[in-house]
């Protein structure tokens, strides 16, 4: 079943998302692509299957391929606003966006003790720390570089330490499912 990038007939031309990705770069030179194509590709092959939440956040490289693949961007399902609640790094375009309210859980990796995944989904922000004078104040999302207190709800148990007691199994990283970026690092209280 073809999705909606290869699906439409320029397609054809490309041997490959990572092909379609490079040409896309060498035909837009002035848009911020980041530095590799491959990357570029991955999120080419997530909007073929339909996450469009990262194309939604970087509307002039969705214009780019739209035009490249001689399609409208409702023919790649990009129609929509951008959600509230979702978040890019403006100063690292190859990061996906962060979603706060997706449906899918996010995945915790303790890569010290267990290097398995554990599928987990944020449950709150309790606070974010402001740096500048270092009070904890409410927040609904957090940006880049931010400090801040969350809680996740697991869908199994984790053993795990304190950060104090055990540097080695008191952190984690948040890893997004959908394209394993890390996402986030983490300590325990």
């Amino acid at each position: 079943m073809s999705g909606t990038v290869r699906s439409a007939k320029k397609y054809s031309e490309f041997k490959s998302n990572n092909h379609l990705a490079r040409e896309l770069m060498e035909s837009y030179p002035g848009v911020e692509w980041g530095k590799d194509f491959r990357s570029l590709g991955n999120k080419i092959g997530e909007l073929d299957k339909g996450k469009i939440t990262w194309w939604l956040n970087n509307s002039e490289k969705a214009k780019c391929l739209a035009d490249l693949l001689e399609v409208s961007l409702q023919d790649l399902r990009l129609h929509g606003k951008v959600q509230k609640g979702v978040f890019g790094f403006q100063e690292f375009p190859e990061f996906p966006p962060v979603d706060l309210k997706r449906e899918e859980p996010w995945a915790l990796a303790e890569e010290v003790l267990d290097p398995k995944q554990v599928q987990a989904e944020l449950a709150a922000i309790d606070h974010r720390l402001d740096v500048n004078t270092l009070e904890k104040v409410p927040a609904e999302k957090l940006a880049m570089n931010d400090i801040a207190q969350v809680t996740f709800k697991l869908a199994q148990p984790l053993f795990a330490d304190p950060y104090l007691e055990n540097r080695g199994t008191g952190a984690f990283i948040i890893i997004d499912e959908s394209s394993n970026n890390t996402v986030g690092a983490g300590m325990i209280l």
